[in-house]
């Protein structure tokens, strides 16, 4: 392996980004992100599934995971709320302000569905993004190991 090589990813572990641009939403709701807001697949293992259409994550292999989002907005004023969904059921909401996030840790299935949905303070939410991925983000970490006993039963 070169130096240069990045290691292997273990687990389950998915991440997806915006680089940028505004977003037209309605105040005072829990509004669906629209198609394609994450428009850049960053990586993920062959057992989570990205569907850029709908911005959801499929989980196909059962257990704890730690799932985060950031949104980064251009002002104060143009920002909001982020909130996850599990299963089309609200699980967490996060912070407000010009950088707002959400963070949960949840016991999944396998075909449990994880989406999005932002609450703005104004009906132009100007979302900024980075080509490195830092600002604007989605992303999905399997933390149960896999020699672990299942204690479930």
């Amino acid at each position: 392996m070169a130096d240069n090589s990045p290691p292997e990813m273990l687990s389950s572990l998915g991440r997806v980004f915006r680089v940028g641009g505004t977003v037209g939403m309605t105040n005072g709701i829990w509004n669906a992100l629209p198609s394609g807001f994450f428009d850049t697949f960053d990586y993920g293992t062959s057992d989570l599934v990205w569907n850029s259409t709908d911005g959801s994550w499929k989980v196909t292999r059962r257990g704890n995971y730690v799932v985060s989002a950031q949104f980064v907005c251009a002002s104060t004023s143009q920002s909001g709320y982020p909130s996850i969904y599990k299963g089309g059921v609200q699980v967490a909401a996060g912070t407000s302000g010009s950088a707002s996030l959400v963070t949960v840790a949840l016991p999944l299935e396998v075909n449990d569905t994880l989406t999005l949905r932002y609450w703005p303070f104004g009906t132009g939410v100007s979302v900024d993004g980075s080509s490195t991925g830092f600002a604007t983000y989605f992303q999905v970490m399997r933390i149960t190991p896999d020699n672990l006993e299942d204690i479930s039963a």
